[in-house]
């Protein structure tokens, strides 16, 4: 009795584990299946997610090169516009006519400057923008900067003061376009904020890290200044720090973020300090390579220049008739021989048959890009002799190699003036040498 009794709690006891073996099993697929079920759900939304990532920055990528096309196809008539309203500028006018000419001129500069940013912000988007290293002198860098911003300081009254600290390297290595055209920007924004008292300009060496110089700039006014709460955005994309003032002055809110993004590619950082009614500093630093060896200032070429001047032979290949037209009617008139042709292959052709002081040259050419320009020219050049190549060009093209300088297009007289005051100025020293 006990024997049977024994049996069968066992076979109960057996009977259990087996229903909970089936029951775990049953669970266990129920489960697994789910998984299953909800692994290939995630899969097929990851592969969407995915998809439309590509998708969104194939889109991108288009919005971005469709700006950039369409800043750069505006630049040409824009520069048409600057450069015969310059040209009108000079001739005989009524009060009237003058004023009305000064304002096409005002808004043809700041349309340009509009474009400017639009094509420069949509490359830095796109990843397209690259920074140059070549060698300049940070003082002309800086100098140049306040040239620039001089007459606008003037409309309104402002001082306007640099200080450059003496112990600044003759000569470093780096991406001088884009270095002043972080200061102007700067420059600019302080002038358009500031309607009484004036703007200081402050660049020093903070110190050497290994073959670099480490290089500060301040930029200070005595403007409105910036409310606390609206600093923290004025770095962002189409963001200025009100809405009000930013229809007032003009501004694209493009400006600061464009600088943010070019001194962080140059191994730097930029900040504002501000307190409204007294004013706004933006201070900024940028690495750049130290090159041991003198570098002639432009300030010292232009003290030769006053020494001696003779007539240039120039030529000219723009496929820009506008540009082309302006350029060379300045340079005419001011005693020059010039040649003026539309595009590379004529350019060339005319190089080989006669011999030229100065090479002005388009960075877009219609039937040769300007690196074979260039490259062409120096191979047609008799031993021993370089004619300077001078690139006409906005801030954001690249340069070809081979190119000794940029001169900003649209082409302005006062551009054009300095130009042939250095080459006059260094053909003069060089002759003196011989």
């Amino acid at each position: 009795m006990q024997l049977g009794t024994s049996i069968s709690v066992n076979g109960l006891s057996l009977l259990a584990a087996f229903l909970g073996v089936g029951i775990a099993l049953f669970w266990f697929t129920v489960i697994h299946r789910r998984l299953l079920r909800e692994t290939r759900t995630l899969r097929a939304k990851m592969s969407t997610v995915e998809t439309q990532t590509i998708h969104a920055e194939r889109a991108n990528v288009t919005k971005s090169d469709f700006l950039a096309r369409i800043s750069h196809e505006m630049r040409t008539p824009v520069n048409g516009i600057l450069g015969f309203a310059e040209m009108a500028l000079k001739t005989n006018l009524t009060p009237v006519q003058r004023e009305y000419l000064d304002r096409v001129l005002t808004s043809a500069e700041w349309l340009v400057h509009v474009l400017s940013d639009v094509l420069d912000f949509s490359r830095m988007e796109s990843s397209s923008l690259e920074l140059e290293r070549r060698e300049f002198s940070p003082v002309d860098c800086l100098l140049s900067a306040i040239k620039l911003i001089e007459p606008l300081a003037s409309r309104k009254s402002l001082d306007l003061a640099c200080r450059i600290d003496p112990d600044l390297p003759d000569v470093v290595s780096g991406d001088a376009v884009r270095l002043r055209q972080i200061i102007v920007n700067l420059l600019d924004n302080a002038v358009r904020f500031t309607t009484s008292g004036g703007i200081v300009l402050n660049a020093s060496a903070i110190g050497p890290v290994g073959d670099h110089l480490i290089l500060g700039v301040k930029v200070a006014d005595t403007g409105i200044g910036i409310p606390y709460d609206q600093q923290a955005v004025i770095f962002e994309p189409f963001r200025d720090s009100t809405t009000t003032v930013s229809e007032r002055t003009g501004s694209t809110g493009l400006g600061l973020s464009i600088c943010k993004r070019l001194v962080e590619m140059m191994g730097g950082k930029i900040e504002v300090q501000s307190h409204v009614g007294a004013g706004t500093t933006f201070q900024f630093t940028v690495k750049l390579e130290t090159i041991a060896r003198h570098y002639p200032r432009v300030a010292d070429v232009e003290v030769l220049s006053k020494l001696s001047f003779r007539r240039l032979s120039i030529l000219v290949v723009d496929e820009d008739g506008a540009n082309r037209s302006s350029a060379t009617r300045f340079l005419e008139s001011a005693g020059h021989h010039v040649s003026s042709l539309s595009n590379a292959a004529a350019g060339l052709e005319v190089f080989c048959a006669d011999i030229f002081d100065l090479i002005l040259v388009s960075a877009q050419l219609p039937d040769m890009d300007t690196g074979t320009f260039v490259r062409n020219v120096r191979e047609f050049e008799c031993e021993g002799m370089r004619t300077p190549i001078y690139l006409m060009t906005s801030s954001s093209d690249s340069a070809a190699a081979g190119i000794e300088r940029r001169i900003a297009k649209p082409v302005r007289a006062e551009e054009l003036a300095k130009m042939l005051s250095q080459i006059s100025a260094t053909t003069a020293a060089l002759a003196t040498a011989n």
